[in-house]
């Protein structure tokens, strides 16, 4: 195989309104559109989109390591893990921490280049990405067809709050996350007061049956986090997503051992954490964000290892845009257990944005039924991403062999 051309095209899609969360707000989100063709003509796709506030390498950084990562890919063969590798051909792996592709300081480049080599292997074997992953996997049987997920819903109000759970309610969904530990009042700190209001009227809106998931980014002290578990255990939540700082696993795994609520962990994943994390045992629930944590064959290691160990993995993505979606979509499709376990993941956010790169990975006659996404039977991500004309952002780079 034979690398012929890599196109890199800059965006920026601007949010329907802004997300606030315990980092800040998020109005837009800028990024890459990564293009690879090999000598046939075909095409794979990939998406870099960093969010900085989270953690990931600032947007310079990350064109950067695209560029130089390409030009690389241009003058010497295909390394085993972009392309030559035969799906099912990795090692066997052993009952231990084997975190495959380490993590590197351009995640989001990283995730990129390695989601458009998939991708384009995959539409060149003639089959779904999330089929093609779940081969790569060594694991048996075929992806589902449909994956589950919740709706992030927002409000700076309780009544706020309760009309956007109606909407998604309305659009099928009974999972709904939720953020908080954000400031009511700038300078004064995170108001718990203002999150069980918040909290309240998304239970009271949503019924007693409903998934609830609560997100705080990172926003409360160990002390603040005992405090509001305690308050928001009557709510019957799911899962707290980080309520501590990410390098505090002493405060999380002591959360988790208190049992009030379960705890997972986000921000903590990242990079060098991740090993630090498990080894902690400091979460019962993991949300994985594959473009943050560098790709899509470490999130295969990823979700091994959660399967060994009775960890609840759920699929996760940076909001970003319909390329990185699709492969995190597939990805969750290629890596469901055969065993029947029908989690829900954080992969509904396509609403959130005013504008995105082209048709949505996932949808096919009937699209979005009951919180589910629906695969297309297409190969590869199933679609040709394209930037809006007044989404582009900055001249493109177009390279070639």
């Amino acid at each position: 195989m034979t690398l012929r051309r890599v196109k890199i095209q800059g965006f920026s899609l601007p949010l329907r309104q802004a997300m606030r969360t315990a980092h800040g707000r998020i109005e837009r989100r800028d990024g890459f559109l990564v293009e690879v063709e090999d000598e046939a003509g075909l095409r794979g796709f990939g998406e870099a989109t960093p969010l900085p506030s989270f953690g990931t390498e600032e947007l310079a950084k990350c064109r950067e390591a695209l560029e130089a990562s390409f030009r690389a890919d241009l003058t010497k063969a295909f390394s085993a893990v972009a392309l030559d590798s035969q799906p099912g051909s990795q090692a066997q792996p052993q009952r231990q921490f084997q975190p495959g592709v380490q993590p590197t300081g351009t995640p989001c480049a990283e995730f990129a280049r390695e989601a458009a080599f998939f991708d384009l292997r995959a539409r060149r074997e003639g089959k779904t990405l999330a089929a093609w992953i779940r081969d790569r996997a060594g694991l048996s049987g075929a992806p589902p067809d449909q994956v589950r997920t919740q709706a992030l819903v927002a409000g700076d109000s309780p009544a706020e709050v309760a009309e956007d759970a109606e909407r998604a309610m309305g659009e099928g969904c009974s999972a709904f996350k939720l953020k908080v530990a954000m400031e009511r009042v700038s300078g004064r700190g995170p108001d718990l007061t203002w999150d069980l209001e918040r909290v309240g009227a998304l239970r009271s809106t949503v019924g007693a049956e409903a998934c609830i998931r609560l997100d705080a980014n990172e926003g409360w002290t160990l002390e603040a986090a005992e405090q509001a578990f305690e308050r928001l255990a009557s709510f019957g939540v799911d899962f707290v997503e980080q309520p501590v700082r990410r390098g505090d696993l002493v405060g999380l795994k002591r959360l988790r051992d208190q049992g009030v609520v379960d705890v997972a962990a986000d921000e903590s994943l990242q990079g060098a954490g991740f090993e630090a994390c498990f080894n902690a045992e400091a979460a019962s629930v993991w949300v994985v964000k594959t473009a943050a944590l560098g790709g899509l064959d470490r999130s295969i290691e990823i979700a091994r290892l959660a399967r060994e160990s009775g960890i609840r993995l759920v699929w996760s993505t940076l909001m970003d845009g319909a390329v990185s979606r699709g492969a995190a979509v597939a990805l969750a499709a290629g890596l469901q257990s055969s065993e029947g376990v029908d989690e829900v993941h954080g992969l509904g956010t396509a609403g959130w944005l005013d504008a995105d790169l082209g048709q949505e990975f996932a949808l096919a006659s009937g699209g979005k039924i009951g919180g589910k996404i629906k695969l297309r039977g297409d190969p590869g991500l199933g679609f040709v991403p394209e930037i809006p004309a007044d989404a582009s952002s900055g001249a493109g780079l177009e390279l070639s062999s």
